[in-house]
């Protein structure tokens, strides 16, 4: 502790503030069709009960979103355009779904 000058009261050092924020953790996932490949980042969400039993969220940095999930029947579910037009019946799923079931996370 020092003490000022022209003052009785002591001057304590200041502690560097700790408001650096943790960064959040977070999956990239790259897919790649054909020659283009696209980066998502991954999300965990949490899907209701009785409807899904795994769901993911990728979002890429244009701000395009999909949500991916493995029904509690143990079908896959996307929100691509894809999917909702061609695949939802189709035996092969979406290449979201196709890469995170490669991964093993759905």
């Amino acid at each position: 502790m020092e003490r000022n000058p022209g003052t009785a009261q002591p001057t304590v050092p200041a502690k560097a503030a700790k408001t650096r924020a943790q960064p959040e953790f977070a999956l990239i996932l790259k897919i790649t069709a054909g020659r283009k490949a696209t980066y998502y980042r991954l999300r965990r969400h949490d899907p209701h009960p009785g409807v899904a039993k795994k769901a993911w969220r990728l979002e890429q940095k244009d701000g395009k979103v999909y949500d991916v999930a493995l029904t509690e029947r143990g079908h896959w579910s996307c929100t691509c355009q894809d999917f909702i037009f061609r695949r939802q019946n189709a035996p092969e799923p979406c290449k979201h779904c196709a890469a995170l079931r490669a991964f093993g996370l759905l």
